[in-house]
């Protein structure tokens, strides 16, 4: 399910999920926890954030763990 399918639409919703398909769905994930990174208390909290924000985009989370957001990061980040 995705956004278009579950809740009325904003216009900053329908930016964000063209953000997400023009940037893939990874490296746009990994952006957006970068900018929450600014105005978060905790890694953990961009995270979190970041994963919310997913979550009422596509109707799932991202990653199911910070653990396994963190280990895909590191292999993004060493490519």
């Amino acid at each position: 399910m995705n956004v278009f399918q579950h809740k009325e639409l904003t216009q900053d919703d329908v930016d964000m999920y063209y953000f997400y398909r023009k940037n893939g769905i990874n490296a746009g994930f990994f952006e957006r926890y970068h900018r929450y990174l600014g105005v978060s208390n905790t890694y953990v909290d961009a995270f979190n954030k970041a994963n919310e924000e997913f979550f009422t985009l596509f109707g799932e989370y991202r990653y199911s763990t910070y653990g396994s957001f963190r280990h895909q990061h590191k292999k993004y980040i060493n490519e």
